[in-house]
């Protein structure tokens, strides 16, 4: 939907950022009251709820995120809100960035990899997916270095996101050498 309304004459400026906005904040609020649904839900909320008493942090980057939030007052479904809103935004920011490129040679990288997870066991990609999505944009844009940070950021907060890395450089081969 973002990228027909990007590409649309008609939704430009401040109508696109209304848009944006509204479905971040739908998206944000129907996934993040997702109570009690995907099979990781309960450990993500009671991980939250005892943050301050873990003893083990099995990914560190998203153990800070949990921690700010803690630390900000936030319960755990707030976490899971900001969570959703944080990883829409970044869909939307990515596919902003992504159109004055072409964005249709993009289309197959972007719909295989909503298809292979259930947005309810999403919840650390939530969160990381985003500094993913930022790598991508820096190595288009040429800028190796940031774009490893936010690579290596990304794989901190969960290391399955590595796939969607792989999957961009599959359509970037696809592209350049084939279309």
């Amino acid at each position: 939907i973002i990228c027909f309304c990007k590409a649309s004459p008609k939704i430009r400026g401040i109508k696109f950022f209304l848009f944006s906005i509204l479905i971040v904040l739908i998206f944000g609020y129907i996934e993040g009251h997702r109570y009690g649904r995907g099979v990781d839900w309960l450990s993500y909320k009671e991980r939250y709820e005892v943050i301050f008493d873990l003893l083990e942090i099995q990914q560190p980057g998203y153990y800070y995120c949990m921690l700010i939030l803690k630390y900000l007052g936030f319960d755990s479904i707030d976490m899971f809100i900001i969570y959703a809103m944080w990883f829409m935004l970044s869909i939307i920011v990515f596919i902003r960035n992504l159109v004055p490129i072409d964005v249709g040679k993009w289309m197959p990288f972007l719909s295989l990899y909503p298809m292979m997870m259930h947005m309810e066991n999403l919840i650390k990609e939530f969160v990381a997916l985003p500094f993913i999505f930022l790598f991508m944009l820096y190595i288009i844009k040429r800028r190796y270095i940031i774009s490893i940070l936010f690579l290596f950021i990304g794989i901190s907060i969960h290391t399955g996101t590595l796939i969607l890395p792989l999957l961009f450089a599959l359509t970037y081969y696809f592209n350049k050498y084939t279309i």
